[in-house]
């Protein structure tokens, strides 16, 4: 007969996995969204389901000693170690991403981190250092326990870790302050960090007091990293959903106070005018890009809102589609280079069978010419349907435009003279 804490402790426990995993399926469901795609979904994932393994066995153990039944403690060690590294590195991964895809001078350097399959390896690199440490510990006292046990042994070991990976999400955390990423993704790492500070640093005091035999032992203090662990997921599926409206995520910010004057109705009667006209002239992204200093400015835009890539893609197949080609060779190169820089290996795009430099070769000419047609204008689809509405009305965007204006009228003037 199970005991009533024990139930209790149970039914917790199942609406805690059920909240974590709705909020995972839910931003899963969505990772072809822009704003949540740029939240690198597949790593958050991998964040999220570690931190909630490591909960459960803990939490496994404990509803085990509450019946006074035993689980072997090497499952503990093994699920610590192996866990932490999936909640270290998603976070840090993630961060990675951001910066990279913000910066140009970032994606240049470090561009190769937006590959998944880099992420992978520098996820299995880190698992296999962890693996080793689990592997030494098996063979000690501690983890060839039967009884209930701390995951986090030794305690020094850990606290050194919490310690070594301050300072790089502290500079994460820096670097996306100065970044100003649209996506929140600086300030979540920060309450990432303070909930490991808040949570975990009196978990590891109070291990410490254990093992040396200041304090009884209590497998309890596992309590105050489940909560810890709770948290972040919460943080990163629910919390962060306010950023997962692309129009909430370029609104350009008032400065100072507002002071209802005639002044002020003036300059926002002209604001709405202007936003007005000109959105009647240049409303999608293939407008922004066709006119040189709506496209500096579309760019800079896009790249604040961490869709640098549909961006760069679009611009090139349009400015492939536009090219004159001496010979099929010289254009397959054109093709291929925009393939390589800006489709993954797995995409989906029908285009991709055209790698074949012999396919491409035998396609028409209005073929070969057209070829990215409906891959750009998928592209050009979702940035309208993301970002155009963010885009038109900022100041950029009316000073853009006033810019072409400009240009225009003095052209027709010279043209005239």
């Amino acid at each position: 007969m199970v005991r009533t804490d024990t139930a209790l402790a149970i039914a917790a426990a199942c609406i805690a996995n059920a909240v974590a995993l709705v909020g995972m399926a839910s931003m899963w469901s969505r990772r072809r969204d822009m704003m949540v795609r740029a939240r690198s979904p597949a790593l958050a994932m991998v964040e999220c389901l570690s931190m909630l393994a490591m909960a459960d066995v803990m939490g496994v153990q404990e509803m085990m000693r509450m019946e006074g039944k035993h689980m072997p403690c090497w499952l503990m060690v093994w699920a610590v170690y192996l866990s932490a590294n999936g909640i270290i590195m998603g976070i840090v991964l993630r961060g990675m991403r951001v910066l990279v895809m913000m910066s140009k001078e970032w994606r240049d350097k470090f561009g190769l981190i937006l590959d998944g399959r880099a992420q992978a390896a520098v996820i299995i690199g880190s698992v296999s250092g962890l693996a080793a440490m689990a592997g030494i510990l098996q063979s000690t006292k501690h983890a060839s326990s039967e009884g209930y046990c701390i995951g986090h042994y030794p305690w020094a070991f850990w606290v050194g870790v919490l310690l070594s990976i301050t300072p790089p999400y502290m500079w994460l955390i820096k670097r996306l302050a100065e970044a100003q990423d649209n996506i929140g993704m600086g300030n979540e790492i920060g309450r990432a960090l303070a909930a490991f500070y808040v949570f975990a640093g009196p978990y590891f005091i109070l291990e410490a007091l254990m093992f040396n035999d200041i304090i009884p032992f209590d497998t309890r203090i596992h309590i105050l990293l489940m909560v810890c662990f709770f948290s972040i997921i919460v943080d990163v599926n629910y919390y962060s959903r306010r950023y997962w409206d692309p129009a909430s995520t370029s609104k350009p910010k008032q400065q100072g106070r507002w002071r209802f004057n005639r002044s002020v109705r003036t300059a926002v009667a002209y604001l709405e005018d202007a936003v007005s006209t000109y959105s009647k002239q240049w409303k999608t992204s293939i407008d922004m890009i066709q006119v040189p200093a709506l496209n500096v400015a579309f760019a800079a835009h896009v790249e604040r809102c961490l869709c640098y890539e549909s961006y760069k893609f679009l611009a090139e197949s349009m400015a492939y589609t536009s090219s004159a080609f001496e010979d099929p060779e010289e254009q397959y190169a054109a093709f291929e280079k925009v393939v390589a820089t800006c489709i993954a290996v797995n995409s989906t795009f029908e285009i991709m069978k055209y790698r074949d430099e012999t396919i491409f070769i035998l396609l028409e000419p209005e073929a070969r010419r057209t070829i990215f047609k409906e891959a750009a204008a998928e592209v050009a689809r979702m940035l309208d349907q993301n970002l155009i509405a963010s885009f038109v009305g900022t100041k950029q965007y009316i000073a853009a435009c006033e810019e072409e204006v400009r240009r225009s009228s003095s052209a027709s003037a010279s043209a005239t003279v």
